[in-house]
């Protein structure tokens, strides 16, 4: 059986029917193209943990974060926040020590003075252990600084691979995915919120859903997050046509070896084949 007639037949089931619905949903970051653009995640969740930001959430989503990562997140009326970079114009905090490459913080969090939290996200760019190692050792005279490094749920593995092949001292670092900031954030805020807004002042709500949406989008068999009504229907799906799956796999891995890188990019360019990475 080819590789049409075995999609045919797993296009077939209804489980994969509505997991396309799910896949198809428009959303801003997917008509743009910027689905797996770095910068626009980093930009928004800055955006979210700026206690000043157009959201008006205060100190909300930030709380939510060290929650997270079991940190103390008490943060008074009078707490003294400053979030880069910002929508007053800021762009990414950069830092730099003699003898180092100059650090670009993806998102630079300081509190009352005292206190800095930096984030590290990766969406389709490689872990760099040189990097991981590097902030810390410029940062090295912050003593009460908060590490976080941020990769898609299908990258967890080697994170925490790298991580732990890292010198103790460098071990200073909360490995997350954006499942973890999916379910443990923006989750919460939503639904707590979702009702708060009037229907024609809602748009922070919608930009949250909207990217909420987009963290389930897949490419090349990266996948941001996922629902758990996602995981179930994908569950069930593969039960089904597990042996489908299985075949069109090994044609998958043929074509990977036996054609140029620009032959085969089409596999992972389609809609319909790029939810098999459930």
């Amino acid at each position: 059986m080819d590789k049409q007639e075995i999609i045919k037949i797993i296009k077939e089931n209804s489980d994969f029917g509505e997991l396309k619905n799910m896949f198809d949903e428009p959303n801003m970051f997917k008509v743009t193209n910027m689905c797996f653009t770095e910068t626009w995640h980093s930009s928004f969740w800055s955006w979210l943990f700026d206690p000043q930001g157009s959201h008006g959430f205060k100190t909300e989503p930030l709380s939510l974060l060290f929650k997270t990562i079991n940190e103390d997140a008490c943060f008074p009326d009078s707490t003294l926040i400053f979030t880069q970079p910002n929508e007053k114009g800021l762009s990414e905090k950069i830092c730099q020590k003699k003898g180092y490459k100059k650090c670009k913080f993806d998102t630079f969090i300081n509190i009352n003075y005292k206190r800095t939290v930096i984030i590290e996200y990766k969406i389709k760019a490689q872990i760099e252990k040189e990097q991981i190692k590097r902030y810390i050792d410029v940062m090295e005279s912050d003593k009460d600084c908060i590490f976080i490094y941020v990769v898609p749920i299908t990258q967890k593995e080697v994170l925490l691979k790298t991580y732990n092949e890292l010198e103790d001292n460098y071990k200073k670092w909360h490995c997350l995915t954006f499942q973890d900031l999916y379910e443990n954030i923006l989750c919460p805020l939503f639904d707590k919120h979702k009702n708060d807004c009037c229907p024609y002042d809602n748009s922070k709500m919608v930009l949250i859903s909207d990217y909420m949406k987009n963290l389930r989008c897949n490419r090349g068999g990266i996948r941001i997050a996922y629902t758990q009504e996602e995981q179930e229907k994908a569950d069930s799906f593969f039960n089904k046509r597990k042996q489908q799956l299985n075949e069109l796999q090994e044609i998958y891995e043929n074509e990977i070896i036996c054609k140029p890188r620009e032959q085969r990019t089409a596999f992972f360019d389609n809609d319909d084949e790029a939810l098999f990475s459930y």
